[in-house]
């Protein structure tokens, strides 16, 4: 009788079984797999970080072209000039003081 019972409560005990597995399975993937909620949040901070280096890039070349700006022939700008002359020739006067910044 034991036997029996056993038996049938291992037959009908298959389909919930394999129904929770499955579930089990689904669930899993949602939250760990490959489009699931974890790598959903490492991606968004990794947006945000690309989004401030582009954000870092476009002030840079902003200056940039602000400073190719004041450079064009027939406008140069004479502190601009001087900066650049200093810069690379490495020349000042003997009553001022230099100091370059890294850019």
């Amino acid at each position: 009788m034991n036997q029996t019972l056993f038996r049938r409560l291992l037959t009908q005990g298959r389909l919930p079984l394999i129904c929770s597995a499955i579930v089990l399975y689904y669930a899993y993937h949602a939250i760990y797999g490959a489009h699931g909620l974890i790598t959903r949040v490492e991606f968004e901070k990794r947006i945000a970080h690309k989004e401030e280096q582009l954000n870092q890039l476009v002030s840079q070349r902003q200056e940039i072209e602000r400073r190719i700006e004041l450079m064009k022939p027939g406008q140069v700008e004479p502190d601009i000039l001087d900066e650049r002359l200093r810069a690379l020739l490495g020349y000042g006067r003997s009553d001022e003081i230099v100091i370059f910044r890294d850019r």
